[in-house]
């Protein structure tokens, strides 16, 4: 499972170093912003799959939901913006917490770093398949966003989910051990489009508060992530995330 993980993270890491040079070009302000935003990303990467392996991911987590409560306070006493979007934003808020503080807690550390890492894939792979075929964006809440990258995001996750629950036989040369069936086959499709909805979700929630509080970044806690809550948006949906596959039962075994 380690292997696998690591070896997802390096194409996605290879992947998007290419596309920060493609993208940076050569002036040199914009080379150096878009490097540090990509390296600083990385080390969260690190940071975050280090925590899931020594069984401390819920201390980050809990942290992260705390720098983001405070982002999040400081965004609406600030910029004071309507009372009917800042509760519903807020309840939202606590509930996506208390949902991936809980899943990080009592979910098996194979769970946990198979759906962190396929949330990472669908992060890149959807970002490099925006800028390279992006053509039709699908609101204005995150101009970024094209239907193109969600695709490309999500097919590099159905891909990952595949790779990392596969058994695999080494003594009969890495041969797989069972047939893929059409239930599981499928289960693994909703599993992964089910992952890019909620990561999706989060990450324009978090996009659409910003443009009513009328901020660009929520903190410069996180140089170039536009704050902790920027960055963590689709991380913080992983929680509501694991509770509905499992109440679908979509929800593999996965190889150890």
């Amino acid at each position: 499972m380690v292997e696998r993980v690591i070896a997802a993270l390096l194409v996605c890491t290879a992947l998007g170093g290419w596309a920060v040079r493609r993208v940076a070009g050569n002036d040199v302000d914009n080379a150096r912003q878009h490097w540090t935003k990509y390296l600083v990303y990385l080390a969260l990467v690190v940071i975050w799959v280090t925590a899931i392996l020594l069984d401390g991911a819920v201390y980050l987590a809990g942290g992260m939901v705390l720098a983001g409560f405070l982002e999040f306070i400081h965004a609406t006493v600030n910029n004071k913006p309507s009372v009917f979007k800042a509760i519903p934003m807020l309840l939202l808020f606590g509930l996506a917490s208390s949902w991936l503080v809980d899943f990080v807690s009592h979910a098996p550390v194979d769970y946990i770093l198979t759906v962190y890492t396929m949330v990472v894939v669908m992060d890149a792979f959807s970002q490099l398949s925006g800028q390279l075929f992006g053509r039709h964006r699908i609101s204005n809440i995150s101009p970024n966003k094209t239907w193109e990258g969600l695709v490309g995001g999500y097919l590099a996750t159905c891909v990952a989910f595949f790779v990392m629950t596969w058994k695999l036989d080494v003594a009969r040369g890495l041969k797989p051990v069972y047939e893929m069936d059409a239930r599981l086959f499928w289960n693994g499709l909703a599993f992964a489009l089910l992952l890019c909805l909620f990561s999706f979700a989060g990450d324009m929630t978090a996009s659409w508060y910003k443009r009513v509080c009328g901020i660009k970044d929520y903190s410069s806690l996180l140089k170039g992530q536009g704050g902790v809550l920027d960055r963590y948006d689709s991380l913080l949906a992983m929680g509501m995330f694991y509770q509905c596959a499992v109440y679908l039962d979509l929800c593999p075994h996965f190889p150890s």
